[in-house]
């Protein structure tokens, strides 16, 4: 209990805080103090960064205390189950309602989905975006799905949308959610079974600060040597950091090299988005490969045109905005990772 006091007096936050009070104090703490503030004054730069680390600390303690209290299995004293129950109910033909936090749904969804069958899972924290693909038979006919889920929060609800598009101009039968694969019935029973009340529900504030939350290498990292950065003929390698590291370094470079709809999964080590792109027009998918283990890691940036979201064989003239795209990105992590 002092813990959790020093914490929220840290946050200027009173013991009735909810969480959102606290993702917000986080956000403004964070900007407040963020050491690149100070790089003219090297005295406020090193208070700055013993801030942030304090500000860190507060917050990973603060997520898992709110997740344990609202989904905590027993009370403290081991006596009395206190789990509240799960709601799963439909808005709308496509819109659901859930009072499972936005930040940790993204673990039961992924899981809810993998179940189910659906592959090539990514997942965007800063957007609450997941998106995979699925195949199979809907209404006696086989279909090749884009599958995706965008979270919002409205008051204490989140809301869960469901977005089915074709990947296959041959699908000549077009599904309404109500007549496609069950993935919403697949969410709704993964929330009943015994696997979630028992594995992930008391987990997943580890869940999500260990697979899908990204983390800033800092300054101090940097200008120790303890991350360092060597560019090849044909990667980039990293070493010193973690996985999730890694993956904030590279979504920082790309969204500066003009990347968006950004996608990553931190367990395949895969990162992707778009440059350029719109309905009108082709642009370039472009992909982040991360090889390695531990704290050794080899970044191979690729780029390949698309037309409408897929995938063609790319004229000459293409071949160009590619290799800018992928020159642009290791530029930007370089210059990072070396104080540029």
């Amino acid at each position: 209990m002092k813990e959790l006091q020093k914490h929220l007096r840290l946050f200027s936050l009173r013991s009735s805080a909810t969480f959102n009070d606290v993702k917000a104090a986080y956000r403004r703490l964070a900007k407040e103090w963020h050491p690149d503030r100070f790089v003219d004054d090297p005295g406020m730069r090193r208070i700055a960064e013993d801030r942030i680390k304090e500000i860190n600390i507060a917050y990973d303690f603060l997520v898992r205390h709110f997740s344990q209290k609202r989904f905590s299995l027993i009370d403290p004293d081991g006596k009395v189950e206190n789990t509240e129950p799960v709601v799963w109910q439909p808005l709308e033909r496509d819109l659901f309602w859930t009072n499972l936090q936005a930040d940790f749904l993204l673990p039961v969804l992924y899981e809810a989905f993998r179940e189910f069958g659906v592959k090539d899972l990514a997942w965007s924290t800063y957007r609450r975006l997941l998106r995979g693909t699925w195949e199979g038979y809907a209404q006696k006919l086989y279909h090749s799905l884009d599958v995706e889920t965008e979270t919002r929060t409205k008051g204490d609800r989140t809301q869960v949308r469901f977005t089915y598009r074709y990947t296959h101009e041959a699908d000549n039968t077009r599904l309404g959610l109500e007549e496609g694969p069950d993935l919403v019935g697949a969410v709704g029973r993964f929330l009943a079974s015994p696997r979630f009340t028992h594995e992930v529900r008391p987990n997943l504030a580890r869940i999500y600060f260990q697979q899908f939350q990204l983390h800033e290498i800092t300054q101090t990292e940097i200008r120790s040597h303890q991350v360092t950065a060597e560019g090849r003929a044909d990667r980039l390698d990293i070493g010193g950091a973690t996985i999730n590291q890694v993956m904030g370094l590279l979504y920082k470079a790309m969204s500066d090299a003009g990347v968006d709809r950004i996608f990553w999964n931190t367990g395949t080590k895969i990162m992707f988005g778009t440059t350029g792109w719109s309905l009108r027009s082709a642009g370039q998918l472009v992909r982040a490969l991360i090889e390695g283990e531990g704290r050794q890691f080899r970044i191979r940036i690729q780029s390949k045109p698309l037309t409408y979201g897929r995938v063609r064989e790319s004229p000459l003239s293409d071949l160009g905005r590619g290799r800018e795209d992928e020159q642009r990105i290791r530029q930007h992590i370089l210059a990072r990772l070396r104080g540029g």
